[in-house]
């Protein structure tokens, strides 16, 4: 974020007499820390006791334009709600929920990264090319697990696929729930294919249920976006993932950024705690002394972070251009329904080639 801020406060083309300027808050991945920031942020008394809640580095700041997150569907359902009382847009780049494309609810939420209806789709496809129409399916308590499901059940409810067993997971399944599994899937025991739309914790719990109940059947895991890549990686699973498929969110590499991040290091005036601890964690997991020759983890996240800066830009820019004259701001361009009404409207070529928002604030897959 800090990277695209930089380019975009570099650029001679838009906001000439405008800078943009930053808050970067970590909302814990929790629900409760999420309301207390968005509410201190927003409201006009500030935030006495915001440190207390969750430790961050905090700065005074101006108005708010726009916020940029939050990560989680989850968190991002109630961050939308609260900013939406507010008139602040809001820019979400990983929470890819349904529910979050009800206008009536959200109208001043948008996002970078596709809705999950593409990936459900995306995931019926591979049902349909492979003729598996038995299949089970096993999703998050959450409204990335919950919406993701439901848009798979009522594609296969038209295209003939046999949903056998459909069974919500918590995120720390208890041995009660381990246990329901297994027999499911042993009452059921012509079921070989099963997708999982959840977060990683409850796709751990599917395969943990299998794996400590001896469920000797070969099966093939169909997964969402949200848990692939992390439980992969996990050796005691390894084995029984052997010829699964995963839906991963378009990224396109941001090499520049990669090479921006490695020089902040000489550059003490940009780093911050956060960049101190991502250096320190990389170059313990890689065994290197140098940061300039470690290798940054991947990341299917830079390219819709930066996408997002952009789109408030661009809005902005345009803004100031229709309600202030050239180049000088001014409250009308600020305004809430006036500047989301710039930011549905703007489209610019970003690092993973065109970007525009539909009617919903949402972005297509690709």
């Amino acid at each position: 974020m800090t990277y695209a801020i930089h380019l975009v406060n570099q650029r001679q083309d838009i906001l000439q007499n405008v800078s943009l300027g930053y808050e970067i808050r970590n909302n814990c991945g929790d629900e409760d820390v999420t309301v207390w920031s968005v509410l201190t942020l927003l409201s006009p008394s500030g935030n006495v006791d915001y440190e207390n809640v969750c430790s961050t580095q905090r700065q005074e700041s101006g108005k708010v334009l726009g916020i940029i997150g939050t990560k989680r569907s989850s968190t991002s359902l109630l961050a939308a709600r609260i900013a939406s009382v507010y008139n602040v847009p809001m820019i979400a780049y990983q929470a890819t929920s349904d529910e979050l494309s009800n206008t009536d609810r959200f109208p001043f939420f948008l996002r970078t990264v596709p809705p999950d209806k593409f990936q459900a789709s995306a995931i019926i496809d591979l049902l349909l090319h492979y003729n598996w129409k038995y299949i089970a399916l096993f999703y998050s308590i959450d409204s990335y697990g919950v919406h993701g499901a439901r848009q798979i059940q009522t594609m296969a409810e038209n295209l003939d696929i046999c949903i056998a067993i459909n069974l919500p997971v918590s995120n720390s399944p208890s041995e009660s729930e381990f246990k329901d599994i297994a027999d499911k899937l042993r009452e059921n025991d012509k079921v070989t294919v099963i997708v999982i739309f959840s977060l990683w914790r409850p796709a751990y719990g599917v395969k943990q249920a299998i794996l400590e109940h001896n469920i000797n059947r070969r099966f093939t895991f169909v997964g969402s976006d949200a848990w692939g890549g992390d439980v992969v990686n996990l050796q005691d699973t390894n084995k029984l993932l052997h010829g699964s498929l995963f839906i991963r969110i378009y990224e396109h590499p941001i090499t520049e950024f990669r090479d921006y991040y490695k020089k902040l290091s000489n550059k003490q005036h940009l780093s911050s705690e956060w960049y101190q601890n991502m250096l320190h964690w990389i170059g313990e997991k890689n065994e290197c002394s140098d940061w300039t020759s470690c290798p940054l983890p991947e990341s299917n996240m830079e390219m819709q972070i930066i996408n997002a800066v952009f789109a408030f830009a661009i809005a902005l820019d345009n803004s100031i251009k229709s309600n202030c004259g050239y180049n000088n701001l001014c409250d009308e361009a600020i305004e809430g329904n006036t500047y989301l009404g710039h930011l549905l409207n703007v489209s610019f070529e970003g690092p993973g080639g065109y970007f525009t928002f539909d009617e919903n604030g949402d972005t297509s897959g690709k």
